[in-house]
């Protein structure tokens, strides 16, 4: 079975991922699966972004997952093992008008994953990212459940993919998963 500790924080602020990887550390003795999930997107044309918008959604996006896995190496390079979880979106493959901020994000969320995956293998250490399509979360400022959601994948799919890439055997590295709901059309 798995044992997991869930702690809130702002994954942008490097003082709150400190703070956070402290109080895994009293608890834990070692750390196993880290999963970067935290998100924020903006949909707009590229010219209606304020420069604020950028920095909030790229230092959520990119310098979140940075500074989580940053905190999480030192006890997984200890214990010669773990697994780092980027969950990223299926733009980190392609693009779409009004999304040019968010794409770009989450493609240098992918560039991270994969050099960080190159970097940290040697250590026995996984990295795998995993790109959903359309989900039905209450992601963007929309309500989850709703009828024109119906198709999408549910959070349960997601973790359920995670559950998946980490469960393989230590010989094993799944290094990207890309996952869609049926009815999503991809270019």
């Amino acid at each position: 079975g798995f044992e997991c500790y869930i702690v809130q924080a702002d994954v942008s602020d490097s003082q709150q991922v400190e703070k956070l990887f402290k109080e895994i550390s009293d608890v834990c003795e070692t750390i196993d699966v880290v999963v970067n999930n935290a998100g924020l997107g903006y949909f707009r044309p590229t010219g209606s972004y304020t420069e604020s918008e950028y920095d909030r959604m790229f230092d959520t996006n990119v310098k979140g997952s940075f500074l989580v896995s940053q905190m999480a190496l030192p006890l997984m390079k200890k214990q010669a093992s773990g697994h780092i979880v980027m969950i990223t979106s299926d733009v980190a493959k392609r693009v779409f008008a009004g999304g040019a901020l968010y794409c770009a994000s989450k493609h240098a969320q992918d560039a991270f994953a994969s050099a960080l995956r190159k970097e940290v293998r040697p250590f026995g250490i996984k990295v795998t990212t995993i790109m959903p399509g359309l989900t039905d979360t209450f992601f963007g400022d929309t309500q989850q459940g709703a009828p024109e959601k119906k198709g999408w994948l549910k959070p349960s799919d997601i973790a359920q993919t995670v559950m998946f890439a980490v469960s393989m055997p230590a010989h094993v590295l799944i290094d990207e998963i890309l996952v869609h709901p049926m009815e999503q059309e991809i270019a």
